[in-house]
């Protein structure tokens, strides 16, 4: 490797995905009155306008998930939708560190053994001796389908100009699901705002 990135914190228990696969079938974001994306926000009351547009925007606008994301659909399926929206954020809060890691070793293109064998030495420097703390390496391990799976958005990614980074916009169509099966307008802006308030507060961690 040419140079050595954060070291991921591996292994968090009780989570069934580390890094859920993203899509960019729809970018849509409007505009304000002056003229600004309304995504762009700089304090709390643009922050809420947002969300009270994404939320009713993903229940009137036919956003698809993609065949990646059935997975991430199937596990939310079995959930309330705000319960599967702090377990979708929860993913993508916990591992942002880890995943930014990955994805700056797939753009030097690291091979995967190489990831293993740092990965490795991480875990070893980890370990307490307390076999009812310690994880085994198998349980912590970047898997090479996780890996692939990081690669191949990062060339979605690569091919949409000014590509945005808006937490949402991957996980549109897995979203719409969820406020599709709210009953009614409050909750569907509850279950977007935990989704992104749960997010901020996990990647602040």
């Amino acid at each position: 490797m040419s140079y050595r990135f954060p070291a991921p914190q591996l292994g968090k228990p009780n989570m069934k995905m580390r890094y859920l696969p993203r899509c960019y079938n729809d970018l849509y974001v409007p505009e304000d009155e002056n003229g600004k994306k309304m995504n762009y926000t700089q304090n709390h009351d643009e922050y809420i306008r947002y969300i009270d547009w994404l939320a009713e925007y993903l229940y009137q606008t036919p956003i698809a998930f993609s065949e990646r994301q059935k997975k991430i659909v199937k596990i939310c399926n079995k959930e309330k939708p705000l319960h599967a929206a702090i377990w979708i954020s929860d993913c993508c809060g916990d591992y942002l560190w880890e995943r930014e890691y990955l994805e700056n070793y797939a753009r030097e293109k690291v091979k995967y053994d190489e990831i293993v064998k740092e990965e490795y030495e991480l875990w070893k420097e980890s370990l307490t001796g307390d076999n009812d703390i310690d994880e085994s390496f198998d349980e912590v391990v970047t898997t090479q389908e996780e890996y692939e799976s990081i690669k191949f958005d990062l060339k979605l990614e690569e091919n949409i100009p000014a590509c945005p980074n808006d937490l949402d916009i991957p996980y549109r169509g897995v979203l719409r699901t969820l406020v599709l099966r709210c009953r009614t307008k409050k909750e569907r802006r509850d279950v977007i705002k935990t989704f992104y308030d749960n997010f901020n507060e996990t990647a602040s961690k």
